[in-house]
């Protein structure tokens, strides 16, 4: 047996237990087993089991570096001195991914379920392994990706880019499975490539997603993109009591949030909620009637949550913990006024619309 064929067959047995296994979990017995070579074998090529998980990596890591080099040396130069958009950013990564190529029909998955392992499994000989030899290439693409969103602040940045590799992760690390359900549930045929295509579009909407922007003094919460252009503006009802963070205080706190939970999708127009539960009821005049005394939160809720500790966040002024939330209010009672007990009122049609514009994480203002 030849040793390139010896060190392939090592590798893709570790590569495909690592896979479905986690580092841990998979012994070097396993691998020579799968591999049908034995363990003196293992540890000539690659010394030892760190090595040989740094080598599974290197396997794709290092063609498709030196590939993604190359697609944004083009991106560049293309641009003539001008940033790339996020859209041709986000392309060439994917397209330098897609078209590398593989060992066999499930490499892009394999690898994709490896990458997540090494975000999840405590592994930090692996992290430090990657920081030192891929650095630059995924150094450039983060710059890239900071020049194509100057509108966000670090802290916005940093999670949408972990909720996009986490996107991303899933989608391509559950692709074959994906496919499948695809062609049983609809009867389409679909290709990596194909899914590709319609994730990237997607990515770019989550880092360019829109903000709520709620002015005490004005009464009004406006939703606007990344950039700062107007989506749509609702009127509100924020609280009696004015602006306040305390516990007890009824006051509508203010500062940077973000909508911790969405409560109540596809739910009907009126639904009641009591503890963000659904009580059954849907709202009306005769209910009103019923109970007078009840403070009613209608048909969608959007559960807030504190940025700044101290502020809006932790012991004392916690907004999660004072359940604020925006919520849709019975249309009898008037906007633009503040009459609420610390909640930000809307109208019900103006809530499902709101409800159907954002999704949790979304940054929420409040001044």
């Amino acid at each position: 047996m030849a040793q390139s064929d010896t060190v392939d067959r090592i590798l893709d047995a570790a590569e495909e237990l690592f896979a479905d296994r986690g580092f841990s979990e998979t012994s070097l017995r396993m691998i020579t087993s799968k591999a049908k070579v034995n363990l003196a074998a293992v540890n000539y090529h690659f010394g030892s089991k760190n090595a040989l998980i740094h080598a599974v990596f290197a396997r794709f890591l290092t063609p498709f570096s030196a590939t993604l080099e190359n697609a944004f040396d083009e991106l560049e130069e293309r641009c003539d001195g001008k940033p790339p958009t996020l859209n041709q950013t986000l392309w060439a990564l994917t397209e330098s991914a897609v078209r590398m190529p593989q060992r066999n029909e499930k490499g892009i998955s394999i690898f994709m379920r490896l990458l997540g392992l090494a975000y999840t499994q405590s592994q930090g000989h692996l992290r430090k392994f990657l920081e030192q030899e891929y650095s630059e290439p995924f150094s450039r693409f983060m710059r890239l990706l900071k020049e194509a969103t100057p509108q966000l602040s670090s802290v916005d940045r940093y999670w949408r880019i972990q909720f996009m590799l986490g996107a991303t992760a899933f989608t391509m690390s559950s692709s074959d499975a994906l496919r499948d359900i695809l062609q049983n549930k609809l009867g389409v045929e679909t290709t990596v490539q194909e899914i590709a295509a319609r994730l990237v579009p997607f990515l770019a909407a989550g880092m360019q997603a829109e903000d709520a922007m709620l002015d005490l003094s004005l009464q009004r919460l406006r939703l606007e993109t990344a950039g700062g252009e107007l989506v749509a503006s609702y009127p509100v009802s924020t609280a009696l009591n004015g602006p306040g963070e305390s516990d007890g205080s009824g006051c509508t706190p203010r500062g940077e949030h973000y909508v911790r939970a969405c409560i109540g999708a596809r739910l009907p127009v009126g639904t009641v909620f009591r503890a963000r539960r659904p009580t059954g009821e849907i709202y009306s005049s005769e209910l009103a009637r019923q109970h007078p005394d009840r403070d009613w939160i209608l048909s969608r809720i959007l559960w807030l949550c504190g940025r700044q500790w101290g502020e809006n966040r932790g012991p004392g002024v916690d907004t999660f913990r004072r359940f604020i939330y925006i919520h849709g209010t019975p249309d009898s009672e008037p906007m633009g006024v503040p009459l609420s007990h610390g909640c930000v009122r809307m109208r019900n049609e103006d809530i499902i619309d709101l409800f159907d514009r954002v999704a949790p994480g979304t940054a929420v203002s409040i001044r």
